[in-house]
């Protein structure tokens, strides 16, 4: 599915994707918008502070759940990370709040992707071409890529 092996982002690339982080650290967070989260966790082997911007894919306010995907899909250390400690804390707009991380089923990665592809069918297929993914715009070429890439479930802690 994938068209070639991917290596993730560094040097000056790497800082362009956590050039992000500094909006919300001024405070000027809200300008991301309602697509955007900033995700805190604890680094996997030193325990400490990490950071990363991420594209929510589904906001499903009935039960106050942000769902992200790792584009990178199982390279990417903050995913690495929450899969040592789901505990987490995230950034939404002007809303903070404590969150554990949980791991989506295969079927709602897919379903989860099938209805960003609905809602936001550009930003999708440059998502896929950028990430390596060879797609055609098919329901089925995005279960495919959906199968790759692991889908988290953000929700607040009670």
């Amino acid at each position: 599915m994938r068209s070639k092996n991917l290596k993730k982002p560094r040097g000056l690339s790497r800082a362009f994707y956590r050039a992000p982080i500094l909006l919300y650290k001024i405070g000027l967070g809200s300008l991301m918008g309602e697509r955007f989260l900033l995700l805190s966790h604890a680094g996997r082997k030193t325990g400490e502070p990490r950071q990363t911007v991420i594209e929510i894919v589904e906001k499903d306010e009935s039960i106050d759940t942000y769902y992200v995907v790792a584009a990178w899909g199982e390279k990417a250390d903050w995913l690495q990370n929450l899969r040592k400690e789901p505990r987490c804390s995230v950034r939404a707009g002007n809303r903070r709040f404590d969150a554990e991380a949980k791991f989506a089923s295969r079927d709602q990665a897919e379903a989860t992707l099938m209805d960003y592809a609905r809602r936001h069918p550009k930003a999708l297929r440059s998502l896929a071409a950028f990430t390596g993914f060879e797609v055609d715009g098919s329901d089925d070429d995005y279960r495919k890529m959906a199968r790759q890439l692991p889908t988290v479930a953000l929700t607040p802690l009670s």
